[in-house]
């Protein structure tokens, strides 16, 4: 089923959903520590105090000032539409909207369309019609609050409302953008919907990027979150109902993509998906180094419509050590990942496995270079993509001894021998001089990717990320985004215990520029041969000081200092992001904008071709057919997080286990925003702490709901597993237990416990 939407395009300041608030890693396997956290270093549950929902009498959270007038609306079967008369006041008063003039037109209004007079409510118990249609115009973005509920009156009637958002300033010399209400509500009178949503971008500059063009004066018609229709304004029709973006003199391209995320929720104090959305980001993939379940989870609820974020694909990472990868491999793929990520820990033989299992599945395979496999194995044994360009750089030019490795731990060592010999070598070289000791080995990597059919992962942001953490972290701290970088990166440098300031000998910082000048060799000799790219930034690792969005921005930019066209660096970005996808998923419905294609786009005020700069700070994103704009997107980056289990331990003190579970459903189901910070973690804490008060019945309706709400988490069954033991109900606990081991085979516990229960009793 696909995504219920509702009827209002516009989701501004007046009518949010949500209140609006001003571990030690092992050794060094990678410049950019490839050896992240493990899964369960990424959770956590954040800071903060325990808060109250902030949900109003509708059942939507937040803290919006309450209408000009209170509204009630009642449904007759003959599609009569009745209502208080201050509704229609609340509509078109002087705080909330303004009726347009009996004659002529304005700015964003075409002049034959109908506008609503508030008088014909007066009428209403005098038994006559509410109006036949209704047209709704505002000037500021905090009177969209009362226009919103007004509007929302007509909801489930008969009674087409047509408005228009528009970007033109309003006559008479007013600065500030007019502001129009967005909506649709063509409805039957039985309240079934006849048709979905219809939002038209009317009068804007095309950028489909399906080649290096503009088409002017186009118009785009959105239909149930795709692409309807595309042609030129004289000649596609608006419907009747259809929500209308004016884009004269703006441009229109495709949402932008990240192709290498690590979905970090807990760890950063601004929502992680926000950030996409405002910078124009619409999807991403995520490389699984969190919690796997947890980002199916996050999936499900932006495709059903209850958080709002970018579209997602989904990875579970295999780390090359697990006991039977053949059968966790046949376990996760039913499950819905997307695709399935090779860390760097296998062993010849236990890559050939992976490969030979994931041709039978069909499963897309991206990642790391093992260490015991090395490029030359990954590029025979058939990979699909690799996440970094950088590790070309280490495996090919670094100059380890490979006679010396014979493990993952003597790699450990030959590398870093090698990469502290390089930084001294070169810590004072220029970038001439680093071309010219290079040049040869650059040119030799590149050819082996002649005739393979592998993608690379661009993430070359990073590098001058961690120089400037290393030799001018005030630049950072200057940067637009440093407000939204994760507190504990921070905290590690303050105290020096970063891991890139461990990792370099004290003097030899400035050694970085090599690494950084070495991988833009590389990155510019990839493009000159042709080696297919995607734009990806490593966002997610709170060591690095990459913030969701902004990234990707930074990511273009250096794309266009080494040698890409504006074109061919947002392809990466947009037509080839989907192009992978389509190999991964079988489903390229994003990337370009083509009928038929999902409804991500990104309106802007300059030509993106000319600068990828002219990409940042969009004037609106429409993610999967939700349009947001600029005031809506600047409204999510105020946004803070408010975790979850204090608010749970709250309610049930007060309430008791109802209370908590109630709760928790308000919480997560009215968390269109994101400020709720939660994780499948959460409801497990909650249960243990029962079931260590001795409230087993209490503790298993909470292990209970675990499951339900994360089915694809193999924890979630085995502490559930746990409890029905203890409460005596075995084969209850056998059923779960099993489930867990289907699930990830590699698990221990699950399976002890299997063996206990089935014993013989002695």
């Amino acid at each position: 089923m696909g995504p219920n939407r509702g009827n209002f395009a516009y989701e501004g300041p007046g009518v949010r959903l949500g209140s609006s608030d001003e571990p030690a890693l092992s050794g060094h396997r990678r410049l950019l520590g490839r050896n992240h956290p493990s899964p369960g270093e990424y959770m956590g549950t954040g800071s903060g105090s325990a808060a109250s929902s902030g949900r109003d009498s509708s059942g939507r959270g937040g803290t919006s000032r309450p209408c000009a007038r209170s509204c009630r609306l009642t449904r007759e079967a003959t599609g009569r539409a009745e209502a208080e008369d201050d509704i229609a006041e609340a509509a078109c008063s002087k705080n909330a909207a303004e009726p347009g003039p009996r004659s002529g037109s304005r700015a964003g209004r075409p002049p034959a369309e109908r506008v609503h007079d508030h008088r014909q409510h007066g009428r209403r118990r005098q038994g006559l019609r509410a109006p036949q249609a209704l047209q709704l115009r505002g000037r500021e973005p905090d009177q969209l609050h009362d226009l919103s509920r007004a509007a929302r009156i007509y909801k489930g009637t008969s009674i087409p409302v047509t408005a228009y958002y528009s970007l033109r300033p309003f006559p008479g010399g007013h600065m500030r953008s007019a502001i129009i209400l967005s909506c649709s509500l063509l409805l039957l009178a039985s309240g079934v919907a006849a048709a979905d949503d219809v939002v038209v971008f009317r009068n804007v500059n095309l950028v489909p990027m399906t080649a290096d063009k503009v088409i002017s004066d186009q118009t785009v018609i959105v239909l149930g979150g795709k692409i309807a229709d595309i042609g030129p304004v004289r000649k596609l029709a608006i419907p009747a109902n259809a929500t209308v973006i004016d884009g004269t003199g703006k441009y229109l391209m495709p949402g932008l993509a990240d192709m290498h995320t690590h979905i970090n929720d807990v760890m950063f104090e601004y929502p992680f998906f926000n950030l996409f959305l405002a910078n124009g980001v619409t999807t991403i993939r995520d490389l699984a180094q969190g919690s796997p379940p947890m980002v199916l989870h996050y999936r499900d609820e932006i495709e059903s419509g209850n958080r709002l974020g970018p579209n997602i694909l989904a990875a579970y990472t295999i780390w090359g050590r697990e006991k039977d990868i053949t059968g966790l491999i046949r376990g996760q793929r039913p499950l819905g990942y997307d695709c399935l990520k090779v860390n760097s820990y296998f062993s010849q033989a236990a890559f050939d496995t992976v490969m030979r299992e994931t041709r039978k599945l069909r499963w897309y395979t991206l990642g790391h270079i093992p260490e015991m496999v090395r490029l030359d194995g990954v590029l025979a044994g058939g990979m699909n993509e690799l996440s970094h360009i950088e590790e070309l750089m280490i495996f090919e030019m670094l100059g380890i001894d490979w006679s010396k490795v014979t493990d993952n731990e003597s790699f450990e060592t030959q590398f870093m021998e090698a990469f502290h010999a390089a930084c001294a070598r070169y810590r004072d070289a220029s970038a001439e001089e680093i071309r010219a000791a290079f040049d040869d080995k650059v040119k030799a990597t590149v050819r082996k990717f002649k005739g393979k059919d592998i993608t690379l992962t661009t993430t070359v942001f990073i590098h001058e990320d961690i120089m400037n953490k290393l030799v001018d972290i005030e630049r950072i701290k200057a940067a637009p985004y440093a407000r939204y970088i994760a507190p504990r990166f921070w905290k590690d440098v303050a105290a020096g215990t970063d891991k890139h300031q461990q990792m370099i000998v004290k003097g030899n910082e400035r050694a970085w520029f090599f690494i950084y000048e070495l991988q833009n060799m590389l990155l510019r000799e990839l493009k000159r041969a042709g080696v297919p790219l995607v734009l990806g930034t490593d966002t997610g690792p709170t060591f690095l000081s990459l913030v969701p969005g902004f990234a990707v921005h930074d990511e273009l930019r250096l794309l266009a200092e080494n040698g890409f066209t504006p074109y061919e660096a947002l392809s990466l970005a947009t037509r080839r992001a989907g192009e992978v996808a389509g190999r991964m998923t079988g489903r390229n419905d994003f990337g370009t904008i083509e009928k038929g294609k999902r409804a991500d786009l990104a309106l802007l005020e300059r030509n993106p071709l000319e600068s990828v700069d002219n990409a940042r700070d969009p004037l609106g994103v429409m993610a999967g057919g939700r349009w947001l704009p600029r005031d809506t997107l600047k409204m999510l980056l105020t946004i803070k997080h408010k975790p979850i289990l204090d608010m749970l331990k709250a309610s049930y003190a007060e309430g008791g286990i109802e209370a908590a579970m109630e709760e928790y459903r308000k919480l997560t189901e009215g968390n269109l925003h994101n400020e709720h910070l939660y994780h499948p973690g959460t409801l497990v804490r909650v249960a243990y702490l029962l079931l260590e008060d001795g409230k087993t019945d209490e503790a298993l309706r909470v292990f209970r709901l675990n499951k339900e709400q994360y089915p694809a988490d193999w924890n979630a069954w085995d502490s559930y597993g746990e409890a029905c033991a203890k409460a005596g109900m075995r084969e209850e606990a056998i059923r779960s237990y099993e489930r867990a081991l289907e699930i990830d085979p590699a698990q221990e516990n699950p399976r002890k416990m299997l063996r206990e229960l089935r014993a013989p009793a002695p």
